[in-house]
């Protein structure tokens, strides 16, 4: 079984005058042959065993927390000063899993 990898780079530009941009386009191909009879029976297996493996260490490092987001006003030291965008701002932060709803009530 033989591999090759080739690259291709585009780049175009969209736009006009100040709102002119470059955006580029990248490509990788791989390419698998071999001169085996079995060969695409070989290089089937190669390929999902590593799309397997893939989503196996994908699947590692999803993050299942939970997060309460709070909004950061525009005068608040957290707040970029450097960076004069419209959009909005918030900080994240990760809520325990300690409480549950049996320790938050109590009977009367």
């Amino acid at each position: 079984v033989s591999f090759r990898e080739c690259h291709d780079n585009q780049d175009e530009e969209e736009g006009e005058g100040e709102k002119k941009k470059t955006l580029s386009k990248k490509t990788t191909l791989f390419l698998f042959s071999s001169k085996m009879e079995n060969g695409g029976e070989l290089i089937d297996k190669y390929l999902n065993d590593a799309f397997t493996w893939y989503t196996e260490q994908v699947g590692k490092s999803v993050d299942n927390s939970r997060y309460m987001y709070m909004l950061i006003q525009k005068d608040s030291p957290l707040s970029s000063e450097e960076n004069n965008d419209n959009a909005r701002k918030y900080k994240r932060y990760k809520l325990s899993d300690r409480k549950t709803f049996s320790s938050m009530f109590f009977k009367e």
